[in-house]
């Protein structure tokens, strides 16, 4: 299902957007459609850290038995 997203640009971040599209003759929606699945699959670098800990089994905790486990290992 597609929804609709509206955003608000300066008209000169809009006009550089637009000459970007064209130059891949596509429109400015999707280009931007592009732009934010890209950018959205990209993981920031505490992210890609804490992946290669649970691959490489390091720096893991638990298992925990009941929530209170949890949360004093998470309070801790």
């Amino acid at each position: 299902m597609m929804m609709t997203l509206a955003i608000q640009l300066e008209e000169s971040t809009r006009n550089v957007l637009a000459e970007r599209a064209a130059r891949q003759h596509i429109s400015l929606e999707e280009f931007a459609r592009r732009l934010l699945i890209d950018e959205a699959a990209i993981c920031n670098a505490e992210t890609i850290s804490a992946m290669d800990d649970i691959e490489h089994h390091r720096n893991l905790v638990g298992p925990f038995h009941s929530v209170n486990d949890l949360m004093r290992d998470l309070n801790a």
